[in-house]
Protein backbone atom coordinates (compact mmCIF):
# COMPACT_ATOMS: atom_id res chain seq x y z
CA UNK A 1 0.00 0.00 0.00
CA UNK A 2 1.27 3.45 -0.80
CA UNK A 3 1.08 6.12 1.92
CA UNK A 4 2.23 9.70 2.22
CA UNK A 5 4.00 11.05 5.27
CA UNK A 6 3.11 14.38 6.88
CA UNK A 7 5.85 16.07 4.91
CA UNK A 8 4.46 14.66 1.63
CA UNK A 9 6.97 11.86 1.04
CA UNK A 10 5.70 8.69 -0.61
CA UNK A 11 6.33 5.45 1.32
CA UNK A 12 5.39 1.86 0.58
CA UNK A 13 3.93 -0.25 3.40
CA UNK A 14 2.69 -3.78 3.86
CA UNK A 15 -0.28 -4.15 6.16
CA UNK A 16 -2.04 -6.99 7.86
CA UNK A 17 -4.88 -6.42 10.25
CA UNK A 18 -8.45 -6.87 11.26
CA UNK A 19 -11.32 -4.89 12.63
CA UNK A 20 -12.83 -5.51 16.06
CA UNK A 21 -16.57 -5.04 16.37
CA UNK A 22 -19.02 -5.06 19.23
CA UNK A 23 -22.07 -7.31 19.43
CA UNK A 24 -24.06 -4.83 17.32
CA UNK A 25 -21.43 -4.94 14.59
CA UNK A 26 -20.06 -1.45 15.25
CA UNK A 27 -16.37 -0.88 14.72
CA UNK A 28 -14.61 -0.44 18.05
CA UNK A 29 -10.96 -0.89 17.11
CA UNK A 30 -8.49 -1.82 14.42
CA UNK A 31 -5.54 -4.01 15.24
CA UNK A 32 -2.73 -5.11 13.00
CA UNK A 33 0.73 -4.58 11.67
CA UNK A 34 2.22 -2.03 9.37
CA UNK A 35 5.64 -2.77 7.85
CA UNK A 36 7.72 -0.22 5.97
CA UNK A 37 8.65 -1.88 2.66
CA UNK A 38 9.82 1.28 0.95
CA UNK A 39 13.44 0.18 0.45
CA UNK A 40 12.32 -3.18 -0.98
CA UNK A 41 9.87 -1.48 -3.35
CA UNK A 42 12.57 0.94 -4.55
CA UNK A 43 15.01 -1.95 -5.10
CA UNK A 44 12.33 -3.80 -7.11
CA UNK A 45 11.77 -0.72 -9.29
CA UNK A 46 15.52 -0.37 -9.90
CA UNK A 47 15.77 -4.07 -10.81
CA UNK A 48 12.81 -3.80 -13.18
CA UNK A 49 14.28 -0.68 -14.79
CA UNK A 50 17.63 -2.41 -15.31
CA UNK A 51 15.84 -5.44 -16.75
CA UNK A 52 13.76 -3.33 -19.15
CA UNK A 53 16.53 -0.98 -20.28
CA UNK A 54 19.30 -3.53 -20.76
CA UNK A 55 20.42 -4.05 -24.37
CA UNK A 56 21.32 -7.65 -23.42
CA UNK A 57 18.81 -10.47 -23.79
CA UNK A 58 17.66 -11.20 -20.23
CA UNK A 59 15.08 -13.84 -19.39
CA UNK A 60 13.55 -16.09 -16.80
CA UNK A 61 12.78 -19.42 -18.43
CA UNK A 62 11.00 -22.44 -16.96
CA UNK A 63 12.65 -25.83 -17.18
CA UNK A 64 10.57 -26.63 -20.28
CA UNK A 65 12.32 -23.64 -21.95
CA UNK A 66 9.21 -21.43 -22.06
CA UNK A 67 9.97 -17.76 -21.56
CA UNK A 68 8.31 -16.63 -18.32
CA UNK A 69 9.72 -13.12 -18.34
CA UNK A 70 12.01 -11.41 -20.81
CA UNK A 71 13.13 -7.93 -21.62
CA UNK A 72 12.45 -5.87 -24.78
CA UNK A 73 15.89 -6.73 -26.20
CA UNK A 74 14.42 -10.10 -27.26
CA UNK A 75 11.97 -8.48 -29.66
CA UNK A 76 14.52 -5.94 -30.85
CA UNK A 77 17.21 -8.56 -31.51
CA UNK A 78 15.18 -11.50 -32.79
CA UNK A 79 12.23 -9.61 -34.33
CA UNK A 80 9.49 -11.68 -32.70
CA UNK A 81 6.44 -9.96 -31.22
CA UNK A 82 5.62 -10.33 -27.54
CA UNK A 83 2.71 -12.63 -28.41
CA UNK A 84 5.01 -14.86 -30.47
CA UNK A 85 7.70 -14.99 -27.78
CA UNK A 86 5.16 -16.00 -25.14
CA UNK A 87 4.03 -18.96 -27.27
CA UNK A 88 7.52 -20.16 -28.19
CA UNK A 89 9.76 -22.54 -26.37
CA UNK A 90 13.33 -21.37 -26.44
CA UNK A 91 14.41 -24.83 -27.54
CA UNK A 92 12.44 -24.37 -30.80
CA UNK A 93 14.65 -21.39 -31.68
CA UNK A 94 17.96 -23.19 -31.14
CA UNK A 95 19.79 -24.41 -34.25
CA UNK A 96 19.36 -28.21 -34.65
CA UNK A 97 23.15 -28.73 -34.54
CA UNK A 98 23.31 -26.88 -31.19
CA UNK A 99 20.36 -28.64 -29.55
CA UNK A 100 22.41 -31.50 -28.03
CA UNK A 101 24.70 -29.05 -26.24
CA UNK A 102 21.74 -26.85 -25.25
CA UNK A 103 19.90 -29.88 -23.82
CA UNK A 104 23.00 -31.06 -21.98
CA UNK A 105 23.42 -27.67 -20.34
CA UNK A 106 19.70 -27.57 -19.49
CA UNK A 107 19.91 -30.99 -17.82
CA UNK A 108 23.11 -30.14 -15.95
CA UNK A 109 21.70 -26.93 -14.53
CA UNK A 110 18.63 -28.34 -12.80
CA UNK A 111 20.45 -28.15 -9.46
CA UNK A 112 20.41 -24.95 -7.41
CA UNK A 113 23.35 -22.56 -7.64
CA UNK A 114 24.92 -24.24 -10.66
CA UNK A 115 25.86 -21.67 -13.26
CA UNK A 116 26.14 -22.37 -16.94
CA UNK A 117 27.64 -20.84 -20.03
CA UNK A 118 26.91 -21.98 -23.58
CA UNK A 119 26.92 -20.49 -27.07
CA UNK A 120 24.21 -21.45 -29.53
CA UNK A 121 22.71 -20.21 -32.74
CA UNK A 122 19.22 -18.81 -32.37
CA UNK A 123 16.73 -18.33 -35.19
CA UNK A 124 15.43 -14.83 -35.80
CA UNK A 125 11.96 -14.31 -37.20
CA UNK A 126 13.42 -13.85 -40.70
CA UNK A 127 14.99 -17.36 -40.34
CA UNK A 128 18.49 -15.95 -40.13
CA UNK A 129 20.70 -17.41 -37.38
CA UNK A 130 22.47 -15.38 -34.68
CA UNK A 131 25.10 -16.66 -32.27
CA UNK A 132 24.15 -16.01 -28.67
CA UNK A 133 26.37 -16.48 -25.65
CA UNK A 134 24.17 -17.58 -22.71
CA UNK A 135 25.04 -17.42 -19.01
CA UNK A 136 22.74 -18.11 -16.10
CA UNK A 137 21.69 -20.31 -13.22
CA UNK A 138 18.90 -22.76 -12.47
CA UNK A 139 16.85 -22.09 -9.38
CA UNK A 140 14.15 -23.69 -7.29
CA UNK A 141 11.75 -22.35 -4.69
CA UNK A 142 14.41 -22.65 -1.99
CA UNK A 143 16.96 -20.53 -3.83
CA UNK A 144 17.83 -17.15 -2.39
CA UNK A 145 19.74 -15.95 -5.46
CA UNK A 146 16.74 -16.02 -7.81
CA UNK A 147 13.71 -16.53 -5.53
CA UNK A 148 11.12 -16.75 -8.30
CA UNK A 149 10.07 -20.37 -7.72
CA UNK A 150 9.10 -22.96 -9.12
CA UNK A 151 12.24 -24.22 -10.88
CA UNK A 152 13.37 -21.75 -13.48
CA UNK A 153 16.45 -20.58 -15.21
CA UNK A 154 17.61 -16.97 -14.98
CA UNK A 155 19.68 -16.26 -18.08
CA UNK A 156 21.31 -13.41 -19.91
CA UNK A 157 23.13 -12.94 -23.16
CA UNK A 158 25.52 -10.04 -23.66
CA UNK A 159 26.81 -11.28 -27.01
CA UNK A 160 24.81 -11.48 -30.21
CA UNK A 161 26.51 -11.85 -33.55
CA UNK A 162 25.88 -13.18 -37.02
CA UNK A 163 29.12 -15.13 -36.84
CA UNK A 164 30.57 -16.97 -33.91
CA UNK A 165 32.31 -20.03 -32.71
CA UNK A 166 30.91 -22.97 -30.85
CA UNK A 167 31.25 -23.45 -27.16
CA UNK A 168 34.87 -24.29 -26.35
CA UNK A 169 33.99 -27.64 -24.81
CA UNK A 170 31.71 -28.59 -27.69
CA UNK A 171 34.36 -30.70 -29.40
CA UNK A 172 34.57 -32.90 -26.33
CA UNK A 173 30.78 -33.13 -26.09
CA UNK A 174 30.63 -31.45 -22.70
CA UNK A 175 28.89 -28.25 -21.80
CA UNK A 176 30.71 -25.48 -20.02
CA UNK A 177 29.16 -25.11 -16.56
Amino acid sequence: MRVFTRDGQERWMWTHGRSLRDAAGRLIALEGYLFDTDQQKRAERERDELFLLSPDLLAIVDMETTLQRYNPAWSASLWYTDAELLRLRLSTLIHPDDLPVFELVRQQTTVDSQFFHVETRVRRKDNDWRWISWSGCATSSSSRRCPTAPPKCCAGSPKISSTGCAVSSRASGRASC
